[in-house]
């Protein structure tokens, strides 16, 4: 039977779960939030698009790896078999799937094998390759955040990461952009989730100490938010945890 997976996506009026973005260059502790929240009992579906993550070497994690890539804009598009991404979003949306949060560990490299496969499998060139990718990124990102919503048989969680880069943004303003292939990605991303936050460390002069920040509300150089409601969080995080993020928001479980 073929499964039209538009129908999945909605907008509820009110959920119990969110969808956070991290964002931030490499090394700024965005898969590290993932062994934070299974430190704080949480247990979660690591959706992996990289070959390796030595960050999580330390605990024992169940792991869905996002090898085959593709994206359906249309139930009636045919391809060998189905793509891990749809696998994953057909057994989240069971009853019985036993987690409290995904984590897609990275959307830009996740896009990187997707523009790859539209260029070199489908042999699109040119407006019709980034037409296609947009497209494909955009239904990714309803489909991904739907898992939230509570027509859902077993509503979770939805955190993904992307990294950034310094680049110049239309007015050649230095800004902090997500880079796909050189180019920046056409689908604002952002838009997609509850909650955004760039991720950065800095390095203190006097003691050489590294301190990591979470930023919850945007600058000149990057988009950053945080749908709190009438909960308050600090514009600069310092040392962010997103277990104690999600409790405060009486969003835990």
């Amino acid at each position: 039977m073929t499964v039209d997976y538009r129908a999945h996506i909605s907008k509820p009026q009110s959920k119990s779960k969110r969808s956070i973005l991290l964002k931030g260059p490499s090394g700024t502790g965005k898969t590290y939030q993932f062994l934070k929240l299974h430190k704080a009992g949480l247990k979660g579906l690591y959706a992996c698009a990289d070959e390796h993550i030595g960050t999580l070497d330390e605990i024992k994690y169940d792991l869905w790896p996002l090898k085959q890539v593709g994206i359906p804009l249309m139930p009636s598009e045919k391809r060998p078999e189905k793509q891990d991404f749809i696998l994953m979003m057909d057994f989240l949306r069971t009853k019985d799937h036993g987690y409290d949060f995904i984590f897609l560990d990275s959307l830009m490299n996740y896009s990187d094998s997707l523009l790859s496969d539209l260029r070199y499998n489908q042999r699109l060139t040119g407006y019709e390759l980034w037409l296609s990718f947009g497209e494909r990124m955009r239904m990714l990102l309803k489909l991904l955040v739907s898992l939230t919503s509570p027509t859902q048989a077993s509503p979770l969680h939805v955190i993904a990461t992307w990294g950034v880069e310094v680049d110049q943004d239309w007015e050649g303003k230095r800004a902090i952009v997500p880079i796909v292939d050189g180019k920046m990605v056409g689908p604002r991303i952002d838009y997609a989730f509850d909650d955004v936050l760039m991720l950065r460390k800095r390095q203190h002069s006097d003691t050489k100490e590294i301190e990591y920040l979470s930023y919850t509300q945007g600058t000149h150089e990057f988009d950053a938010k945080v749908s709190s409601g009438s909960v308050k969080m600090p514009s600069i995080w310092a040392d962010p945890d997103l277990s104690k993020m999600l409790a405060k928001f009486g969003a835990k479980k």
